[in-house]
């Protein structure tokens, strides 16, 4: 047996949210574009464009965060330990990126509501 995220409710394994928290959709998918959240992936990751979209409040800020630090220490800092920070955050940062990349392409990612992003056919 599975347990709800949002309400603790025992549930079937199959159901990805209970349908009392989420009566409209039981499914628990997302009501977010597939395309779109991959797309500003790819383009915007780094800045943690597409956490805002899926209401990844939390993680996009923390994006954000390490992309302008990493920019700033690497580019406008002199001093060499501080630049080597920069870049450390800024590698880090683009492999949160690529394992967000993946986690949408095979189909396990969240949005900020708990709901499963799902690409085409994924969900019948």
């Amino acid at each position: 047996m599975a347990f709800c995220r949002t309400c603790g409710r025992e549930m079937q394994a199959a159901v990805l949210a209970c349908s009392a928290c989420n009566p409209e959709n039981s499914l628990g998918v997302s009501d977010k574009s597939y395309g779109l959240a991959v797309v500003l992936c790819g383009v915007f990751g780094v800045l943690g464009v597409h956490h805002f979209y899926l209401r990844n409040w939390f993680h996009g800020l923390i994006d954000l965060v390490l992309s302008v630090v990493g920019f700033y220490c690497v580019f406008f800092v002199v001093d060499p330990v501080f630049q080597i920070f920069g870049a450390l955050l800024l590698i880090l940062d683009v492999i949160h990126t690529v394992v967000i990349m993946y986690r949408l392409f095979v189909g396990k990612c969240y949005d900020g509501d708990g709901a499963l992003v799902t690409f085409p056919g994924q969900v019948r």
